[in-house]
């Protein structure tokens, strides 16, 4: 019973187990799956541009209630002991020949102050508010730049992977090829160039092969030091669709440029951003002109003070304190310029980024034209190439043509097969730039 309740426990155990094969003779092993939406969230709870990011929100939320803690009353206790010693002369205890006196004195205190008129305080309370709020746009820059990464790099691997998986199928048919030339040879049904090409052509295969898989790997690596994972990490990486389903998908959609162009401006958060350095610039001209201005602060205390710990001797006092800057040397005036010039540079700096934003939308959206082209193109290409290498494959087996005719079929099907899955992902990977440049997903 023992052994039953074993064997069904390690069956399960390996039916949850998802099995890849890495490259050919390589052994079979388990591997997790990771999804793009999986590796986006990882990214956003490992990304060290992440973690940065929202301790930066941390702090400026800190540093609002920082200042707004300047306009509540604050409130201090203190208390305070004094040992005083008197000699030579003064009258008091005699000791060994030496006259001293001693007197302790115990003093406390309770006091209050308030900012009652001091416009600056209530500005840096509204400049901090303002900066705290801007962290959302600055936290969506930070996300829309760490999904965009991932993105890219996930879709590498799946072109990668693609390209490996179409090179190892290429491989095995051109070792079936070379064994097919051999055997014909020595029935004399083929001459010796025709097997020297189809080797040739296995080890130009096995070169791509090669490459591929070291481009996969490294591509993998790019993915995970995303991720802040181990670099050596590997996952069974899934697309959320076929490539016909993804090319048929490609093919029918259209872009509106001056509907998401306005879709664009509206969602950037880079002109949200700019848009609070333009508010918090004048709060700032307006903190500079607070120089021109008087300070009021109200005060109270209570104090007692006697030579033994006790509440007596009680005194209280309350009163106000003005401060007005009445010469400062042309100072308020410069600050004042400078705060003014600051804005004027954000101003620009707003205006610089708004064309840079609708230029950069339009050329994504032609750069999706022609790439949504050029996979129509390529798929219509390879269909042919495809049926041009069955139909030769075919006249070649039957004698009608020569090895070199098979070889040329093939490394046209094989460049039409690679082109697509060029196409295929560059538009994917375009499509992701297009949506952080627009900011929502599509």
């Amino acid at each position: 019973m023992k052994k039953m309740i074993l064997l069904v426990f390690i069956f399960i155990c390996a039916a949850a187990q998802k099995t890849y094969i890495y490259s050919e003779g390589q052994t079979t092993g388990s591997i997790n799956e990771l999804t793009l939406d999986g590796a986006v969230e990882i990214a956003l709870e490992n990304n060290s541009d992440w973690k940065i990011a929202q301790e930066n929100k941390a702090n400026a939320f800190l540093q609002k209630r920082k200042n707004q803690a300047s306009l509540f009353p604050s409130l201090n206790i203190g208390s305070s002991y004094l040992r005083r010693g008197q000699e030579n002369g003064s009258p008091g205890i005699v000791s060994s020949g030496v006259v001293s006196s001693t007197r302790e004195t115990y003093s406390n205190s309770l006091s209050l102050s308030q900012n009652i008129f001091n416009r600056r305080v209530y500005l840096l309370v509204s400049q901090a508010g303002l900066s705290a709020s801007q962290t959302r746009f600055i936290d969506s820059k930070v996300k829309h730049e760490i999904v965009l990464a991932v993105k890219t790099a996930y879709y590498n691997i799946l072109k990668l992977q693609s390209k490996f998986e179409f090179y190892k199928e290429s491989f095995a048919r051109d070792k079936e090829q070379l064994k097919y030339s051999k055997d014909l040879l020595e029935v004399g049904k083929a001459i010796k160039t025709d097997v020297l090409r189809s080797e040739i052509t296995l080890e130009k295969t096995r070169q791509n092969l090669n490459t591929a898989q070291n481009d996969l790997k490294s591509a993998k690596m790019v993915l995970n030091n995303l991720l802040n994972i181990p670099l050596a990490s590997d996952f069974q990486y899934t697309a959320r669709e076929s490539i016909d389903e993804g090319i048929k998908k490609i093919l029918a959609e259209r872009f509106i440029l001056e509907e998401y162009t306005s879709r664009t401006l509206q969602n950037n958060y880079q002109l949200k951003i700019k848009d609070y350095d333009r508010e918090i610039s004048d709060v700032n001209i307006e903190i500079a002109r607070t120089g021109y201005l008087p300070a009021v602060t109200g005060s109270g205390s209570y104090n007692w003070n006697d030579s033994k710990p006790e509440l007596k001797n009680m005194e209280w006092r309350v009163g106000m304190n003005l401060t007005w800057t009445v010469f400062d040397a042309g100072l308020t005036r410069a600050s004042i310029r400078q705060a003014e010039t600051s804005k004027n540079r954000i101003e620009e700096e707003r205006r610089k980024i708004e064309k840079e934003i609708l230029l950069n939308i339009e050329k994504i959206h032609n750069d999706l034209d022609n790439l949504r082209t050029s996979l129509e193109i390529n798929k219509k290409n390879l269909d042919m190439a495809s049926e041009n290498y069955d139909i030769v494959k075919i006249q070649y087996q039957n004698g009608l043509v020569s090895n070199l005719n098979l070889i040329d079929a093939e490394v046209i099907y094989t460049e039409s097969k690679i082109n697509l899955l060029d196409a295929y992902y560059n538009y994917k990977i375009k499509l992701a730039e297009w949506e952080e440049a627009v900011g929502e997903e599509i």
